[in-house]
């Protein structure tokens, strides 16, 4: 029982001096919960620099860890939906892929469908690049209409991969475009009548 009173008595004198050591723990252990990061997500990224226009392999990219806060709807994971898609943009090592930076294999499961259009002007060809935004327009009436302003460039002549090749010369390009314009975009675009501006209007 003596113990217990000198005990008592000890933190009766000292109650501001243990109310601060035990605040102290507790902003420590605080600290400690804010300073340890949250467990990483997997995601793909490049394993070297990629040029626009790039075939995928399965040696081009890695898994790797990233903050959550860092992952998006769009974020890439699995490496073998990539194998065979091509790079909409020019890619840096260690840059994470998403959906933006890649041109579908198969754009059917994103909606989008893969077009063939007549560009007959060379200086305008020399212009696209794989990966490129461009909105195609057609001049009907008094006023162009937009058919859509979220087409890309997908292949270009004579480029090689992806399965589907155009003859060097031929004048064509295949565009990526959604697919609930496909046939309008077809009908037009091998006709001639599409005017094509480079970016999103």
């Amino acid at each position: 029982m003596k113990l217990l009173h000198r005990i008592a008595s000890f933190v009766s004198w000292h109650r501001r001096a243990v109310a601060a050591v035990l605040a102290g723990l507790c902003v420590a252990g605080v600290v400690s919960v804010v300073q340890s990061p949250p467990p990483g997500e997997p995601v793909l990224v490049a394993a070297r620099p990629l040029p626009v226009g790039h075939t995928i392999s399965a040696g081009d990219v890695t898994l790797t860890e990233a903050p959550p806060r860092l992952v998006t709807p769009g974020t890439l994971r699995d490496p073998d939906a990539v194998v065979g898609s091509t790079t909409a943009i020019a890619l840096e090592a260690g840059q994470v892929l998403t959906r933006s930076t890649m041109l579908s294999s198969d754009p059917s499961r994103d909606g989008r469908a893969l077009v063939p259009i007549a560009v007959q002007d060379p200086a305008l060809r020399s212009l696209l690049e794989p990966g490129t935004t461009v909105s195609l327009l057609v001049a009907l009436g008094e006023r162009p209409e937009v058919v859509t302003d979220s087409a890309r460039v997908a292949k270009l002549p004579s480029q090689e991969g992806g399965g589907l090749s155009l003859p060097s010369g031929s004048g064509m390009v295949v565009v990526e475009v959604p697919s609930e314009v496909a046939g309008e975009v077809a009908a037009l675009g091998q006709s001639g009548q599409l005017v094509i501006v480079l970016g999103a209007l």
